[in-house]
């Protein structure tokens, strides 16, 4: 369906895909039997405005309108129904040759059922404001990565009125900064427990506060990319739930926060790509962690012998730091599952491993550019049989190198 391309100055929104994901009890609806209109009034005269704003140049949308035989929405090309209560509850229209252009208007209400939302990946989409949202209180899902909200200064304030929103993607949406005071969060669902923020122009100082309104609910939390500045807050530690942070690639600054030990079921934790100083002791006090990447910051130090009880890490990638000290046979006695293992660049490092140590792991990767790993070649290496990766280049190994 070729939609909005002879109006592409003047309208701002291509389609809307609305997804609903339910359990095999709930279902979508087959057409009705015996000729029984199932369609509800009002959210076939929402459906019928919408095409309105539509150029539908290959028909796609041939089966809505108003003829007597079309009067069942929920045989529309494109929509389900609900098998118990007959409302909307997806409306599919993407199809793999679809021109992503601008269609004049979003859905604008009567849809109050809807739970899933998702118009994310066409970057050339644009809405000046979130008004169109509020009618649509029971969203649980909603995905508006790549789309243009450069104008829509209100997402704050509407989002938070989206009281039953559990998971909310707003990537790469060109959002306008938040300032201080931010709007009341009274109303604010405390629900939340998936956030998507990466690649906006956040601030630290504003967008934290908001944050810890779901301290409660949340558990995967992504702010990369974001020229957040300032310190990590020490109440991040509240979030007692939280499973998986990124917060690379951004200005942070100073030390990792007493309260990181609070986080018991942080799983995966990537704080990369910052200006971050001090050791991270305090990183260590979850065993659940599977994933740390603290390279590219001025962590310093040496490296505690606590990294040996994560047992369930699998990727470790402390490189591009100031670590220093030696490693020994200790820092990796319990990392059985250690798969990745990063640690370029740290150029006071050293290592003191037996001739006969006999590692507790199987790496694919491993990088130790510029670490102190002469004189005599690593004999460690020769245990390590699932290799794709191996960087050992200005190491101080002064050997022969083994067949």
């Amino acid at each position: 369906m070729m939609i909005g391309k002879k109006l592409y100055q003047h309208i701002h929104w291509l389609v809307i895909v609305l997804l609903l994901s339910l359990s095999a009890s709930r279902g979508y609806s087959s057409p009705a039997k015996g000729g029984r209109i199932r369609c509800l009034e009002r959210e076939r005269e929402a459906l019928l405005k919408f095409k309105e704003e539509l150029v539908d140049e290959y028909g796609r949308l041939s089966s809505w309108g108003t003829h007597e035989d079309k009067k069942d929405c929920c045989t529309w090309k494109g929509v389900y129904c609900r098998n118990h209560t007959n409302h909307v509850i997806e409306l599919d229209l993407l199809g793999p040759s679809d021109y992503y252009g601008y269609s004049t208007a979003p859905l604008r209400g009567n849809l109050s059922e809807l739970q899933r939302l998702s118009v994310s990946g066409n970057s050339m989409l644009t809405s000046p404001n979130l008004n169109w949202l509020s009618p649509l209180h029971s969203l649980r899902y909603l995905d508006l990565s790549y789309v243009n909200l450069t104008f829509a200064t209100d997402w704050l304030p509407i989002i938070s009125k989206l009281t039953r929103l559990q998971v909310l993607y707003l990537s790469y949406c060109h959002l306008p900064p938040l300032v201080d005071p931010l709007p009341s969060m009274a109303n604010a669902s405390n629900i939340l427990s998936v956030l998507h923020l990466v690649g906006n122009n956040l601030s630290s100082s504003s967008v934290f506060p908001w944050l810890f309104n779901f301290s409660s609910s949340l558990n995967y939390l992504h702010i990369t990319c974001n020229n957040l500045q300032g310190p990590i807050p020490n109440a991040i530690g509240n979030i007692a739930l939280l499973e998986e942070l990124y917060l690379d690639e951004n200005q942070l600054d100073g030390g990792i926060p007493s309260s990181f030990g609070n986080l018991s079921s942080l799983m995966y934790l990537s704080l990369s790509d910052n200006q971050l100083t001090g050791t991270i002791s305090g990183l260590l006090s979850s065993s659940s962690l599977i994933y740390i990447d603290v390279s590219n910051n001025i962590f310093n130090g040496t490296l505690t012998e606590r990294i040996g009880s994560l047992s369930e890490l699998e990727y470790l990638d402390l490189g591009t730091n100031r670590f220093e000290g030696v490693i020994t046979e200790a820092h990796f006695f319990g990392l059985s599952r250690l798969s990745q293992l990063c640690l370029f660049y740290n150029l006071d490092i050293s290592f003191n491993f037996s001739s006969r140590w006999n590692t507790p792991f199987q790496l694919t990767y491993l990088g130790l550019r510029d670490c102190k790993l002469g004189p005599h070649f690593p004999t460690w290496l020769h245990t390590q049989k699932e290799l794709h990766y191996l960087d050992i280049s200005n190491a101080g190994i002064h050997d022969s190198l083994p067949d």
